[in-house]
């Protein structure tokens, strides 16, 4: 087994998918995402060809096709033919080696007919409970499908769905443009952690750790470098050491957003965690920016998992900082507020940066989504995925004297609860 193949294989996969992701997610339009998703599905196959085929009177439909096997745009076939049943709980990806083999079942025939194919992969569409349709790449010769085939035209077939539903939803209900910004960002955070799921746990395996090894190998030939070493092979030791620890955080971030565990809810004091995180992050604050706190004395305690809020405060405080690149302000404000009706405590992040353009605050909070060049896109994604869990809510505005607001709102603990004293350290002065 060429395990380096693997991993390069399953690489490319990811970063295919992050691309088709990336595009889907930007289509308003129902059509397009069927063009987009029959596009990257023959790209992620290297297959000759690729179709979407959507629900109809009929059965399936096909709406849009790529590649140079026979039209099928406007061609309707029976949904258990390609999906295997209507049942979103029965249907199940296909398949097939070779739809011209002698035991070919009637409905491998027709496809092989209707497709101009030999093989064939098809998976559902699913959401909302039901088979929206099916997601297919052929070839005119036989092919046998790897594992990580099936599961990457899977992981495609979900962002289909959900780019779908929500193109769906801007052209058929009457919501009001606030509204729908609104359903569409929770349809598809919902949806992403099941899209990129699948292929968490093989990058993990495959990537992460000879990619410990690389870095632990150059740490080892930097701490044994000889004085007449060359500047210039240490410099690339360095880029070594470096890149493939920047690539490590990268696939941390991945797998945290894929699997988050439930928060261990407890009594936790947030201005004492705001103290405890700052000086976590000092080394990397560098000194460079002004830390202000503005903590009101009623300030109730939060119902919180301390671990997870820390991760949260880490994520937006970097967040600031790489966005005042020559230093700045932060503010800490925290306050009794309500959430619900309910008693809540309210924590803002202040940073006088440039602030956040008005077209992206309503896609800040979007996995993947990043302005900057070497950004995942997670780091506010997980921030929001724990509010989130915590029963919370986060929000991103701009500040009155420029930079940006994020503003936390948290359930309050209740007063008979016991503190955390493992997840409240002492202030900091």
């Amino acid at each position: 087994l060429n395990l380096g193949g693997v991993a390069e294989r399953r690489a490319a996969l990811g970063a295919t998918l992050l691309a088709a992701g990336q595009e889907l997610s930007a289509s308003r339009d129902p059509e397009r995402v069927a063009r987009i998703a029959a596009a990257r599905a023959m790209e992620l196959l290297g297959s000759e060809g690729a179709s979407v085929w959507l629900e109809s009177p009929a059965g399936l439909k096909a709406e849009a096709q790529e590649g140079a096997l026979a039209r099928v745009e406007g061609r309707e076939v029976r949904i258990e033919a390609l999906a295997g049943s209507r049942d979103p709980a029965s249907s199940h990806p296909r398949a097939v080696a070779d739809l011209g083999s002698p035991d070919a079942t009637p409905d491998d025939r027709e496809l092989a007919a209707l497709l101009g194919a030999r093989s064939l992969l098809a998976v559902p569409i699913r959401a909302g409970g039901r088979v929206l349709g099916v997601l297919a790449a052929a070839n005119a010769v036989p092919r046998i499908h790897a594992r990580e085939d099936v599961t990457a035209m899977e992981t495609l077939a979900t962002y289909t769905a959900v780019c779908l539903q929500n193109a769906r939803l801007l052209q058929d209900l009457s919501l009001s443009n606030e509204e729908i910004r609104g359903a569409q960002q929770q349809v598809v955070r919902a949806e992403s952690l099941a899209a990129i799921g699948r292929l968490s746990a093989a990058i993990a395996h495959e990537v992460r750790n000879p990619l410990s090894g690389i870095s632990a190998a150059a740490q080892a030939l930097l701490r044994s470098a000889q004085p007449d070493t060359a500047p210039a092979d240490l410099q690339l030791l360095r880029i070594i050491d470096r890149e493939s620890k920047r690539l490590n955080r990268i696939i941390t971030d991945f797998l945290q957003f894929a699997r988050p565990r439930p928060p261990a809810l407890r009594r936790v004091s947030v201005p004492m965690l705001v103290d405890s995180t700052l000086s976590v992050l000092e080394a990397d604050l560098g000194g460079r920016y002004r830390i202000q706190r503005d903590f009101a004395p009623d300030t109730p305690a939060a119902r919180a998992d301390g671990d997870q809020l820390k991760q949260v405060l880490i994520n937006l405080v970097l967040n600031a900082a790489q966005a005042m690149t020559s230093g700045g302000a932060l503010t800490f404000r925290t306050r009794a507020a309500e959430l619900g009706g309910q008693a809540a405590v309210e924590l803002s992040i202040e940073d006088s940066g440039p602030g956040i353009p008005a077209a992206d605050l309503a896609r800040i909070f979007e996995p993947f989504f990043s302005t900057k060049k070497d950004g995942t896109g997670l780091g506010l994604a997980i921030a929001h995925q724990i509010v989130q869990a915590h029963g919370g809510t986060i929000d991103a505005h701009a500040a009155p004297a420029g930079g940006a607001v994020f503003r936390i709102l948290l359930p309050a603990a209740q007063e008979t609860a016991a503190l955390a004293p493992a997840q409240l350290p002492a202030r900091a002065e």
